[in-house]
């Protein structure tokens, strides 16, 4: 069960620490988090870039459709040990899936 998702938008960015969030709406997993982005019909096969960064931890990354299916995982690809996904996507509603190691 979804105890605690932020939605966002195509282009916006989000920023936080792994603290900030209270234990009562953290995950079963204290080091994970899930987003909620959603791609309207207009910006259909949208190319999209997700980057989780860390100064300190290991980052990875999953994008799940809407029925969570897993659509694309990473671990690596961005700079150092930072995760990164860059994929089109069609219009839905997909779970980002942020977690540390």
């Amino acid at each position: 069960m979804i105890s605690y998702e932020i939605s966002i938008e195509i282009g916006q960015s989000v920023n936080g620490e792994w603290g900030t969030i209270p234990t009562s709406q953290q995950m079963s997993k204290p080091n994970e988090r899930r987003y909620s982005l959603t791609v309207p019909s207009n910006k259909d096969n949208s190319l999209v870039q997700i980057d989780l960064t860390s100064g300190d931890r290991d980052t990875g990354l999953m994008l799940l459709d809407s029925s969570g299916n897993l659509v694309e995982a990473n671990d690596d690809s961005g700079p150092g040990s930072n995760a990164r996904i860059v994929r089109r996507l069609a219009s839905g509603t997909y779970t980002i899936v942020a977690h540390t190691q």
